[in-house]
C-alpha cells in the first residue's frame, strides 16, 4: 500500500471496499455553532471595521484614493486574508497528520477531530459572510464568486449535518490547505494598490502560481479523484453522495482550468523575460 500524499494506486482504492465507513458521530453540535457564530460575527465586524485595520497599517490615504468598486475589493480581500491566515496553518496540521494515509482512505479518516470542527466551523462561518456579502454586493462580486460561496458553504453543511456524519469531515478540512495560495494573492492585491510598481508585485505573483499548481493541482485534484471513485465504491446518503460527487467535479474542473491558465501565463512570462 503506497502511504505518500501524492501517490496512490488502485489497490488503494480496492483495498477501501474491506472497510466501510464507520458510524461513530461525536459531533459537537453545540460548540460547532457557537463557533460558527462567534466567527461569522468576526467576519461581519472586520468587513464593517475595515478602515480601522487600514488605518493601523497606515494605509487609509491610499484607501481613499481607490474607486468605490477597488474600495469593495480592498474590504473584502481583508476579511479573505485574516480567513487564509487562520484556516490555512490549522488545514496544513490537518494535512501533516494525514500524509501517511493513502488517498483512499482519507473520506473515513477520524483523528484529531476537534481540530477538523474547529477548520469546518471558521470556514463555514466565513462561506454565510462570503455568501451574504456575493448576494448583497452581487454586481461588484459576480456569478463565478457566488457559486464558489454556495460551493463552499453546501460542502461543509453536507459534511457536519447527520447520517452519515462523521464521513467526509477530515476531507472536506483538508480542502482549505489551498487558502495558503490565496495569502500571496491578497499580498498582491494590496502591493499593487500601494506601489503598482513594485517589484514586489511579481514576487508575490510568483509565489501565488507556485503554491496554488503545488497545493490545487498537485495535491488537492489527485485526492479529489481518488476520493470521489472510493464514494463510488462505497455511497453514503444518498443526497450526501450526489452533492459531494458534484462538489468533485467543479473542484477538479476549476482548479485544473485554472491550473492550466497560470502554467500559460508562467510560460509566456518566461519566453519574454528569455528574449529580453
Amino acid at each position: 500500500m503506497v502511504s505518500g500524499v501524492i501517490e496512490f494506486n488502485t489497490t488503494n482504492i480496492l483495498s477501501f471496499i474491506k472497510n466501510p465507513y464507520s458510524k461513530n458521530d461525536d459531533f459537537p453540535e453545540s460548540e460547532y455553532i457557537l463557533v460558527t457564530l462567534a466567527f461569522t460575527f468576526l467576519f461581519f465586524k472586520i468587513y464593517s471595521r475595515n478602515r480601522v485595520i487600514t488605518s493601523f497599517f497606515r494605509y487609509e490615504a491610499i484607501f481613499d484614493k481607490l474607486s468605490s468598486q477597488q474600495q469593495e475589493e480592498w474590504k473584502q480581500k481583508i476579511v479573505s486574508m485574516v480567513h487564509a491566515l487562520i484556516v490555512a496553518p490549522l488545514s496544513l496540521k490537518v494535512y501533516w497528520d494525514t500524509k501517511y494515509i493513502p488517498y483512499s482512505e482519507i473520506g473515513a479518516y477520524q483523528s484529531n477531530m476537534s481540530l477538523t470542527h474547529i477548520i469546518l466551523a471558521i470556514g463555514g462561518a466565513y462561506f454565510i459572510w462570503d455568501f451574504y456579502i456575493c448576494i448583497l454586493k452581487f454586481k461588484h462580486s459576480g456569478i463565478a464568486n457566488l457559486l464558489h460561496a454556495i460551493l463552499g458553504l453546501s460542502s461543509i453543511i453536507n459534511v457536519v449535518v447527520p447520517n452519515d456524519r462523521p464521513m467526509f469531515q477530515t476531507f472536506v478540512a483538508l480542502m482549505f490547505v489551498t487558502e495558503i495560495s490565496t495569502i500571496p494573492l491578497n499580498l498582491k492585491f494590496f502591493q499593487y494598490h500601494i506601489d503598482s510598481v513594485s517589484k514586489r508585485n511579481e514576487q508575490y505573483s510568483l509565489i501565488f502560481a507556485i503554491l496554488f499548481i503545488v497545493f490545487r493541482n498537485i495535491i488537492i485534484v489527485p485526492l479529489v479523484i481518488v476520493a470521489a471513485i472510493n464514494l463510488m465504491l462505497n455511497p453514503i446518503e444518498f443526497y450526501k453522495t450526489i452533492l459531494l460527487l458534484f462538489h468533485a467535479i467543479l473542484i477538479i474542473g476549476l482548479n485544473s482550468y485554472w491550473g492550466w491558465l497560470i502554467v500559460k501565463k508562467l510560460y509566456k512570462h518566461l519566453i519574454k523575460t528569455k528574449l529580453n
